[in-house]
């Protein structure tokens, strides 16, 4: 179980801070198993679920929401935060879960997606910033608590410009700050 490897890291190397563990939907929705041994997971490694967001995937397409959203709020309850990862407005799973699903603590917009708009945005800035600020509209419609990240920030003029296209984007990830550490 990837969450055991990331609990057993974190415990084993005494890291500090708060940290993401990506986990398909469909894991979530084998509720009472992985909720039984995620307290286990929690109680033997010592970690505080407050440091912890679970980032739901896209790669699968939710059918399920009433479930789904049942799981978010077990993990929310436990103390997790809950994120939906790698939200595009276009083509992706997590374009049509993100009206579906209740109570997101955080929305995590793909990179892929940030880095069109960084490129667009050296051209048109006000175009894309109408654009952008229909997507949070909507994203916000849904979710008015949730956090927005930009993801994939990988300079210091990609965080410069899209640091100022809107203040409702909360937080940027990216290679620019620090690399991410992937547990095997």
């Amino acid at each position: 179980m990837v969450v055991e490897k990331a609990f057993k890291t974190i415990r084993e190397k005494g890291l500090e801070g708060h940290f993401s563990i990506n986990i398909n939907p469909s894991t979530l929705m084998e509720s009472e198993k992985f909720f039984k041994e995620l307290r286990n997971l929690t109680a033997r490694y010592g970690i505080n679920p407050g440091n912890i967001t679970i980032e739901l995937l896209e790669r699968e397409k939710v059918t399920d929401f009433f479930s789904l959203n049942a799981s978010i709020r077990m993990l929310q309850l436990i103390g997790f935060s809950v994120a939906i990862d790698d939200y595009h407005p276009i083509g992706n799973n997590n374009a049509f879960a993100i009206k579906h699903i209740r109570g997101l603590d955080m929305v995590k917009f793909d990179g892929v997606y940030v880095e069109s708009i960084f490129e667009r945005n050296i051209s048109n800035t006000e175009s894309l910033r109408k654009e952008l600020s229909l997507e949070l509209d909507e994203i916000l419609l849904y979710h008015p608590e949730s956090i927005i990240v930009f993801e994939r920030i990988e300079t210091e003029s990609m965080f410069q410009s899209l640091s100022t296209i809107d203040p409702r984007i909360n937080l940027f990830q990216g290679y620019y700050f620090d690399k991410g550490t992937l547990i095997k």
